[in-house]
């Protein structure tokens, strides 16, 4: 008799938006941002790019009018999840990187142009959630070069926002907007100097050659009265997995100062994961990606150019609960895709009551692991009753 197999805990999805089968060859989502306003409404919004070259392709990159290539999808939805519309398309003249932050009754829109130059940060603002946007003013201005601003967990203390961004995916630096100033005033924004996270030789064997990201994707938290960063770490082209950059910011006299602390062996570590705090649990959330064969000691034969090397496997989209940020207890998968291929990556997180909304980059068609042809929704329900009780008694 064969077996029952665990199944995930959200399998099940509502899709958000879609690379349509007319659409030109190449295009996928760059990345995907999720927040929901004070009416309830969850929005998501995808920067969309395209792979290959317009001089390869020949594709002219026109982002005039919405159906061209390019700008920033925004859809919505007023029913938990269950259905979603497409509300917006803002134009940009460059491939961009965003995050959502919903603030009182507006939502702003962080943007990070990717392109060469100094680092820039624009924002803009939307008062009819979503369905428009105003002209985004640009807020900084270096000193740094980045461009991964993706949607990552954020902290509001005394009435400052800390955000986590990287340069060129290499360097880690920190963010901070005085709310009371407004989001849309370059003066009240602040940013760090980068930090590195240095690779000691042990932990990078030069299994897989070529270039190779290194630190990025940073998730603000507080415990306690500490405020960390937790980042991905892509060592050995993830080749050594399950690993975390443990940053400390402290924000004195006007300045924020970030410093490396350590590695932390952190499930998933090598891809984008997200972390929420939740109250009533007294405990950390996590949802990241479990590579299956890091080092491929199986010796499966990968097509680096639609599958990756064995560590950016992306197939299995797990949860996770702590109670101090560092130390994970399994709460189940909440999706699965089976081809190396295709992939459910690049979570964000929300608690909506008893239960947890998921956003995920999403790849099933595009024939590439990284591109993704979907943003689907995954709703975990009663998300608490899969935790143990993990504090100790004294």
């Amino acid at each position: 008799m064969k077996p029952t197999m665990a199944q995930p805990l959200a399998q099940d999805y509502s899709v958000v938006a879609r690379i349509a089968a007319d659409d030109p060859p190449g295009l996928y989502f760059l990345s995907n941002a999720f927040t929901r306003l004070p009416s309830g409404t969850f929005v998501a919004a995808l920067p969309r790019t395209i792979r290959h070259s317009p001089k390869a392709t020949g594709i002219k990159l026109d982002i005039s009018d919405k159906a061209s290539v390019g700008g920033v999808t925004v859809s919505r939805s007023t029913d938990s999840g269950e259905t979603w519309q497409i509300v917006s398309l803002v134009p940009f003249p460059e491939t961009v990187e965003i995050a959502l932050f919903a603030y009182g009754n507006k939502l702003y829109m962080f943007i990070g142009p990717r392109a060469e130059g100094p680092g820039r940060l624009l924002v803009a603002v939307s008062e009819d959630e979503g369905a428009s946007w105003s002209v985004p003013v640009e807020v900084l201005n270096g000193p740094h070069q980045w461009y991964c601003t993706h949607q990552q967990s954020m902290v509001v203390r005394s009435g400052r926002l800390y955000w986590a961004v990287s340069e060129r995916c290499r360097k880690l630096a920190v963010v901070s907007c005085e709310l009371e100033k407004g989001a849309l005033d370059p003066e009240a924004w602040r940013v760090s100097d980068t930090e590195e996270m240095p690779i000691p030789p042990e932990l990078n064997p030069g299994l897989f050659q070529g270039p190779s990201m290194r630190c990025l994707e940073g998730n603000v938290i507080q415990i306690g009265s500490r405020l960390r960063v937790m980042a991905r770490a892509v060592i050995d082209r993830q080749g050594t997995a399950n690993m975390a950059a443990v940053f400390d910011l402290q924000d004195e006299d006007g300045k924020l100062k970030l410093t490396f602390t350590q590695f932390y062996p952190l499930p998933g570590g090598q891809c984008k994961f997200y972390m929420v705090y939740d109250e009533p649990s007294r405990l950390y959330w996590m949802a990241s990606n479990l590579p299956a064969n890091s080092q491929n000691a199986l010796r499966l034969e990968y097509d680096e150019a639609s599958t990756g090397m064995p560590g950016n496997d992306r197939r299995f989209l797990m949860l996770w609960y702590a109670c101090d940020a560092l130390n994970w207890f399994p709460a189940g998968c909440i999706a699965r895709a089976e081809k190396l291929t295709q992939s459910f990556m690049y979570p964000s997180l929300i608690i909506d009551g008893d239960h947890l909304a998921v956003l995920s980059r999403t790849c099933l068609h595009s024939g590439h692991f990284h591109d993704a042809d979907l943003a689907t929704f995954h709703y975990v329900r009663d998300f608490r009753s899969l935790a143990m009780n993990i504090w100790p008694v004294f």
